[in-house]
């Protein structure tokens, strides 16, 4: 991975599609959450990417509220 990707892990959604687009990169987001989790925030992060030939996959997942 490049450090130039790998700069988006952990940041906000929003944030991490702002620096990307900035920087010509094209991206696709993926969602992902625990399993059996009903309860989410409003904040999503980048928790995982992957590069691929024709841009990065990120793999975003919401807050969680409440408890486990």
């Amino acid at each position: 991975m490049s450090r130039e990707l790998s700069c988006v892990l952990g940041l906000e959604l929003a944030e991490a599609k702002t620096m990307l687009t900035a920087r010509g990169v094209t991206f696709e987001v993926m969602f992902t959450s625990p399993p059996q989790r009903t309860s989410l925030g409003e904040e999503v992060r980048v928790i995982g990417l992957r590069e691929r030939p024709d841009g990065v996959l990120l793999v975003c997942a919401h807050s969680c509220r409440g408890p486990f």
